[in-house]
């Protein structure tokens, strides 16, 4: 009786293993074999295999996947998906078919924002139209189908205009979103009373963050000011707070994302009045503590953006005199120094000469550092 239990538990295992092969050797001829094979469970794992791996896509595989389109509903939402994962532009008319006779199918609007296709842009501004016209809230999906395809588009710049006094949050940031990415200058009027709105929570936050983007890629200089404007604004704040002698991790933090990324947007529009603020906010550093401001990653991460965005935009441009004093007084001023040497490490313009200048300032000098004293500049070659 051991012996055939011993032989059936070895019979189970080799099957297992034989199954676990075959599912690790699953290729897409075998994903094309189940599409049209047209069963449920062939339909599934075939769509499955497209939606993962869209490099693997073919002709063939966009012919099996058109056909499973008639299939029904529960097979073709993965469908769906895996023609959008895989931009089969083919698909762009069926699509707007079955969206005109049942406008509320949501995955098809993102599935035409994910493909791409320009030709499904005025048809999902009509239906945003409509939605708008009969007051009833926009679907994300859809404000997202429209963001996506709105490039360079004036004619979606009323539209998204309108969203974005969505009560929807997902709606409001697709619309900014989409307003960058018309480039309209009819947009920034309202982008600039987005970004100034002082509303609290994540949200609020991560719309502001969403309109410095969208501001970014406009790129006048009117939305540069507007930028500006909100940098200036964030910056007080921020360095109110970090000029206290222990600021908490959570008052730093209602800030510094929200500041770096204003870094990352001014970088984007390559204005010359973005390069000289930026250069004007490096004399805070030497004005605080940075022992205290370093040992919060918030703070680090502020730094870090800093010099990004002045690195994209000073570009081959020699070093400002009034920046190299900043630094020397940063070498100068405490041990925390070698956290900034490591941001400047990884700007590319600061090169291994600049640091050495720094590092020949600081030589021989030290700070205190609770009873110890340890060198200004502690960061080695």
């Amino acid at each position: 009786m051991r012996a055939m239990l011993v032989v059936s538990l070895l019979l189970t295992c080799a099957v297992a293993v034989g199954q676990d092969r075959v599912k690790g050797e699953y290729m897409p001829k075998d994903a094309l074999r189940d599409l049209r094979g047209g069963t449920h469970e062939g339909i599934i794992r075939g769509a499955e295999y497209f939606l993962l791996h869209p490099d693997k896509y073919s002709r063939a595989a966009g012919d099996a996947l058109l056909a499973a389109l008639g299939r029904p509903e529960g097979d073709r939402l993965l469908v769906v998906n895996a023609l959008a994962a895989c931009k089969e532009q083919r698909a762009v008319e069926r699509f707007l078919e079955m969206l005109e006779k049942d406008p509320d199918k949501t995955h098809l609007m993102s599935a035409l924002g994910v493909i791409g296709d320009k030709r499904a842009l005025a048809p999902l501004l009509r239906l945003t139209r409509r939605y708008l016209d009969d007051k009833r809230e926009v679907p994300c999906e859809l404000a997202g189908g429209v963001a996506a395809l709105c490039a360079d588009d004036e004619a979606s710049v009323p539209v998204l205009l309108r969203l974005t006094h969505s009560t929807d949050a997902k709606v409001r940031r697709s619309a900014a979103e989409g307003l960058g990415r018309t480039r309209s200058k009819k947009a920034i009027g309202r982008l600039g009373e987005m970004i100034a709105a002082e509303d609290k929570g994540f949200d609020a936050e991560l719309e502001r963050m969403v309109c410095a983007g969208a501001l970014a890629h406009i790129g006048t200089e009117d939305a540069t000011g507007l930028l500006l404007r909100r940098l200036r604004k964030l910056s007080e704040r921020y360095w109110r707070v970090v000029s206290i002698k222990q600021p908490e991790e959570s008052r730093l933090t209602d800030t510094d994302e929200e500041l770096s990324r204003l870094y990352a947007a001014l970088a984007a529009t390559r204005r010359a009045s973005a390069l000289a603020a930026v250069i004007g906010g490096f004399d805070h550093y030497a004005q605080v503590d940075l022992r205290v401001l370093f040992n919060h990653h918030t703070a680090r991460s502020v730094l870090w953006h800093h010099l990004k965005c002045f690195e994209n935009l000073s570009g081959k441009q020699v070093m400002p005199d009034g920046f190299e004093k900043t630094v020397a007084v940063l070498a100068d001023k405490n041990y925390c120094a070698n956290v900034f040497a490591r941001c400047l490490r990884d700007v590319r313009q600061w090169s291994d000469k600049n640091l050495h200048s720094v590092r020949e300032r600081a030589k021989g000098r030290e700070v205190m550092l609770g009873a110890r004293r340890v060198p200004a500049f502690p960061y080695g070659d």
